[in-house]
């Protein structure tokens, strides 16, 4: 089944301008790493869909598991008598789930003897019942006891500062704009179907840091997609940022500061590309403007990323 945590995202901070996570449950950082990426998710699910309070989730708890199989849980919870209640096992993002998996944390339960047990990769989930000692119960859905189904998530704009979507310098008109654009594309009211995915892009000459989240799209006729997202400048700011991608490789950057989108002079927009390094006003260049209210915005700049790139022959080969 789809994962619990398929719209939900880790929280970031920042030490000495390297990008760390959060986990706000054991109140400290962590590697931004594939596996801890989807630890960090799933426990943002348990904390805004869950009947399970953050006093009853613990990570890396110890297993004992004989002198040569030390072991630790990714995420155990427990339910109101202290007992364990939901016991996850966090595999990488590009992992695909299958029996073998399904075996270890079936090991690790004979240990910790949850009556839940789920296995994830960030995309899909496998959840179990337990059975006695050793049996398992697949489940076609998440217990009602534990994830009802009938709670949200609050978005605002300190939502995605958290996450690293907005800038913290960003203005709160400007917020508005762009948290409409991020439901769009990335919370579960706006966006069930979308392709999210982390995309590790190397950082470019306007941008530090481009490895993040993304909504991508494909570009139909050709072997490109596009992934387009939302995140802070060093200064704070927020940019709009599209990346064209052919089998994992960047071909091309756009980016847009909506900061300076009111001025009809401003050069907002910047495009890298083979041999090309271009600044610009993209509204003068292609007549697009960020518009309030619009959940589209993200997939509309996908478009002006395709007209923009298509004049150049290797980018529609």
């Amino acid at each position: 089944m789809n994962s619990v945590c398929t719209h939900h995202y880790p929280q970031i901070t920042y030490r000495n301008n390297e990008r760390l996570l959060w986990n706000p449950v054991m109140k400290k950082t962590a590697a931004n790493l594939p596996e801890e990426r989807v630890r960090l998710r799933f426990i943002e699910a348990l904390l805004n869909e869950s009947t399970i309070s953050p006093a009853r989730i613990a990570t890396e708890k110890g297993l004992g598991l004989g002198k040569d199989q030390a072991g630790r849980t990714d995420i155990l919870c427990y339910d109101r008598n202290v007992e364990p209640l939901l016991l996850i096992e966090c595999k990488n993002e590009k992992i695909r789930l299958d029996e073998a998996a399904a075996l270890q944390i079936g090991r690790y339960n004979f240990q910790v003897q949850a009556p839940f047990m789920v296995l994830t990769n960030g995309s899909t989930d496998f959840w179990f019942r337990r059975e006695g000692d050793v049996s398992l119960t697949r489940l076609d859905t998440p217990p009602e006891s534990i994830i009802p189904g009938d709670k949200s998530t609050t978005r605002d704009a300190a939502y995605w500062i958290q996450r690293g979507f907005i800038g913290h310098e960003t203005g709160p008109e400007l917020q508005n704009s762009l948290i409409a654009m991020l439901k769009g594309s990335f919370a579960a009211d706006g966006a069930d179907g979308a392709d999210v995915r982390f995309l590790q892009i190397p950082p470019s000459k306007s941008i530090h840091d481009l490895a993040h989240y993304y909504h991508v799209l494909s570009w139909p006729g050709h072997k490109l997609h596009i992934g387009v997202t939302c995140m802070p400048d060093r200064s704070g700011a927020t940019l709009i940022v599209a990346v064209v991608v052919r089998n994992d490789e960047p071909l091309a950057l756009l980016h847009v500061k909506p900061s300076l989108m009111n001025g009809i002079d401003e050069q907002n927009a910047f495009m890298h590309a083979r041999d090309v390094d271009e600044r610009f006003n993209i509204t003068e260049k292609t007549g697009w403007t960020l518009q309030p209210d619009n959940p589209s915005g993200l997939r509309n700049f996908a478009e002006i990323t395709k007209t923009l790139l298509s004049q150049y022959e290797m980018l529609t080969s």
